[in-house]
């Protein structure tokens, strides 16, 4: 195939569209390349990256590529791990050898919301010139039919106007980017380095939090971008696998530290900074409670041995500071 170029320089730049699998289901998974086989964007290089799957089809997706590709997907390539590394490791092997300006994420069980999403995608790069732009992820409700937003409205007006901190306070209580709906110029990976490894299979909340701490602003963008299917490992909302939840109480830890030396001192609206403070240390003493032989200590601050489920009840806020919180057990 030909060999694509950098496209820095070019008024339609090469852009990597990365999908990365693991056991996928089969029809799945070709939507998903249909999808962007069917994008009308002239510069495309398509990486799929498998993790060790135990049936991969590599066969028929390099036929179904062979026969559906045209010349706007420039290369295709597929990447196989003969045994399963994580998400973070799988994505990040893709990262190295992506070409593209801008670089684009497609699960294996999603699909894009129109032919032209790239192409307003690229287009609202140059415009806005952005290093990182989110949109709106659409999902079908099974019961009414009808498609539902996320974010919600309320939460992409807190991304569009939030300054990089404090939206780093707010999503590190609670993440309202999505992953799937979120794309980077490939110079982000070159300041902030790839994703964290230290996670296997969480990338992209870390992500965000890393680089929102340095400064960094995410754009919001009012598209719609991708059809968004429920049911991954990080949308199971009743348990966390142990992994997953070990992913997320160590990124917890990690930018609690960071936490401590963003938190402003004159701030008019300190106080939800605070909370959040609280909030996390909750959440980290919550997890050490129920895994006292994890090597992650920090000095707690709740007295019972086992909560499940803890609320902030009662704070006093005094000279910049929280001076005394009481928490609650949920029955």
């Amino acid at each position: 195939m030909t060999e694509p170029s950098d496209g820095k320089n070019e008024k339609t730049p090469l852009v990597s569209i990365i999908t990365p699998t693991y056991n996928s289901d089969k029809e799945y998974l070709f939507e998903a390349i249909a999808s962007v086989l069917q994008q009308t964007y002239p510069k495309i290089e398509y990486i799929i990256t498998d993790d060790g799957s135990e049936h991969f089809p590599e066969e028929e997706v390099k036929e179904y590529l062979r026969v559906n590709s045209r010349k706007n997907i420039i290369s295709w390539t597929i990447l196989r791990h003969k045994t399963n590394i994580g998400t973070v490791k799988n994505v990040n092997g893709a990262l190295r050898v992506a070409k593209g300006k801008y670089i684009f994420g497609l699960a294996h069980d999603d699909i894009y919301y129109d032919e032209k999403v790239i192409e307003k995608w690229v287009e609202e790069f140059q415009k806005s010139n952005s290093k990182i732009i989110t949109g709106i992820r659409s999902t079908k409700n099974l019961q009414t039919g009808e498609e539902e937003y996320l974010p919600t409205q309320k939460q992409r007006d807190m991304i569009r106007s939030y300054s990089p901190h404090r939206l780093f306070m707010k999503i590190l209580r609670g993440n309202i980017i999505s992953g799937a709906s979120t794309a980077y110029a490939k110079c982000v990976f070159e300041e902030y380095g790839l994703y964290d490894e230290k996670c296997r299979l969480l990338e992209d909340w870390p992500y965000y939090l890393e680089v929102l701490s340095k400064g960094e602003r995410i754009t919001m963008w009012e598209h719609p971008v991708i059809y968004y299917r429920w049911g991954g490992i990080s949308t199971k909302q009743n348990t966390l696998s142990p992994q997953l939840e070990r992913d997320f109480i160590n990124t917890r830890y990690k930018y609690h530290q960071t936490l401590k030396k963003i938190l402003p001192k004159d701030y008019r609206d300190v106080l939800p900074y605070y909370i959040t403070w609280i909030k996390t240390y909750i959440q980290l003493n919550l997890y050490f409670a129920r895994n006292e032989k994890d090597n992650c200590k920090i000095e707690p601050i709740l007295s019972e041995k086992n909560p499940t489920e803890l609320k902030i009840w009662r704070w006093i806020y005094r000279g910049g500071k929280v001076i005394y919180c009481r928490v609650q057990k949920l029955k």
